[in-house]
């Protein structure tokens, strides 16, 4: 009676791989990891996304990287632009829009930014500067004293 038992349930899974339903499996197990590698590709894009955009309830954080219910939606709204076929550009302009220049992590050069991305330049040409003035003098000093 077992053996009986067993020989039908090999039979019935045989011919579930053979019948149009054990292709029609076969096929939605394709499909299945066809789709995880779109969803991963999916999810890297929003992470990528996310990683340029600031958390505007955690101080200094990204959107990537906090916990914070802003932080979901965020990436939710991203991962559904993205779905829509918005690129990444125009995500990143209409979060602008809506929240301010401040959800940006690096801030976009324009007039009222120039001063910000122009002080370690300025600093550094400054400091350029005193280093060769103060060298300048001390070899003057030098020739005078006669060394």
């Amino acid at each position: 009676m077992r053996m009986r038992l067993i020989l039908i349930i090999i039979a019935i899974i045989s011919i579930g791989q053979v019948t149009p339903i054990g292709a029609a499996i076969k096929q939605e197990q394709t499909i299945a990891r066809a789709n995880t590698d779109v969803a991963v590709q999916l999810e890297q894009k929003v992470t990528t996304t996310a990683a340029k955009i600031r958390c505007l309830v955690c101080p200094g954080q990204a959107v990537a990287e906090s916990n914070t219910a802003f932080s979901s939606n965020i990436r939710n709204y991203i991962r559904q632009s993205f779905q829509q076929g918005k690129s990444e550009h125009e995500i990143i302009v209409q979060l602008q829009q809506q929240y301010g220049d401040d959800i940006a992590l690096t801030p976009k050069l324009k007039s009222s930014t120039w001063l910000l991305w122009s002080t370690p330049v300025l600093l550094l040409l400054g400091i350029v500067l005193k280093c060769i003035w103060q060298f300048q003098g001390r070899k003057k000093t030098m020739q005078e004293i006669g060394l």
